[in-house]
């Protein structure tokens, strides 16, 4: 897979194959790095590894032959990790390279997001912010 060049974490740092790489020994157990749960581990049997090729390329090697692997990645359902932010800080203190970035949580009463002014599509988003009332 090749990745785009011009996409930064929340806080500015590069995405990078590397990202990708860690996320992925993550869900696969490979890591020191644990997830507390992990309902996607069955999903990626068939991994054997990733590997990179410079900061823009990663490589999923397979054990077997498996189509659905392409859906399972574009499902939503598994996201890229920033490897320098831990799991726990990640509970708390989202970091990812979309549109808005995490500003609050408040338990049982909202989420607070902001306008990601280095967002990769340029003019977008078109919303100063969103909050999220439960």
């Amino acid at each position: 897979f090749k990745l785009r060049k011009d996409v930064k974490w929340h806080d500015g740092k590069p995405f990078t194959s590397a990202d990708v790489k860690c996320t992925f020994d993550m869900l696969m157990g490979k890591s020191p790095q644990k997830f507390r749960q992990n309902p996607r581990k069955s999903w990626y049997d068939q991994v054997d590894e990733v590997t990179t090729n410079g900061d823009d390329e990663a490589s999923f090697k397979l054990k077997r032959p498996q189509p659905a692997l392409l859906s399972l990645l574009a499902s939503g359902y598994s996201p890229v990790y920033p490897c320098h932010v831990s799991p726990a800080e990640m509970r708390t203190k989202p970091v990812g390279t979309g549109p808005f970035k995490f500003v609050e949580f408040k338990a049982n009463e909202s989420i607070k997001l902001t306008k990601n002014p280095d967002y990769f599509k340029k003019g977008l988003p078109h919303l100063d912010g969103i909050e999220f009332t439960i």
